[in-house]
């Protein structure tokens, strides 16, 4: 499968469940079901890794609001994974502070420094287990577990919140997201040795969670 027909598979995933998982913060679906929050409309980027806001962010109309592009986020990130997002991301956005989940996840600090330092209200301090960045989505042909082959299960072992967020399926030994406990943070999706998964943004307030 190309680079491309992953794309395309993900962007169409993710279209179809952004209703049902709107509703995730009042409703009760199924916990193991992977889930996907939609942009706000605007086309996608192609060929650009997928971004998420800080822990904490407000939803995405609200954020670009508010937020001046001042970089106190960045400079209070301990591990400098907070970034300005560039022109190839679009006008709209370039200059706001973003993560790149797949490339340097979020290591979910203790005391948010990131949120802490925002001064306009665009990011929010929360507990860990509350930020809602996105929901890891699993490409299950993509991983290497299901064409038999041996993996660490670094997707599962390195998740900060633990089977909280992603456990291993009893009957075919493959990861499964928990979309109640996944907070985005993009560690598993770093770690995974075939590429098989993506970080769905959350363009909703994080304080729905």
């Amino acid at each position: 499968m190309s680079r491309q027909d992953k794309t395309n598979i993900f962007s169409g995933f993710a279209r179809a469940m952004a209703q049902r998982v709107r509703g995730r913060s009042t409703s009760s679906p199924d916990d193991t079901q992977p889930a996907v929050i939609e942009d706000t409309g605007k086309p996608a980027v192609q060929d650009q890794p997928a971004y998420v806001r800080p822990p904490g962010a407000v939803s995405e109309d609200q954020f670009l609001q508010v937020c001046g592009g001042c970089g106190s986020c960045i400079a209070e990130c301990p591990y400098g994974v907070i970034q300005f997002l560039g022109s190839e991301y679009g006008s709209n956005v370039e200059g706001t502070p973003a993560i790149l989940p797949a490339v340097n996840p979020c290591l979910l600090c203790p005391d948010m420094p990131c949120a802490a330092a925002c001064s306009t209200g665009g990011l929010v301090p929360m507990a860990p287990s509350r930020v809602f960045m996105g929901t890891a989505v699993i490409t299950d042909d993509l991983c290497v577990i299901k064409a038999g082959q041996d993996c660490e299960m670094m997707c599962v072992t390195k998740c900060p919140l633990g089977q909280d967020a992603i456990t291993v399926q009893s009957e075919t030994g493959m990861p499964l997201v928990n979309v109640r406990g996944c907070t985005g943070c993009g560690i598993c999706a770093h770690e995974c040795p075939a590429d098989a998964i993506n970080i769905a943004p959350n363009r909703e307030s994080q304080r729905m969670r």
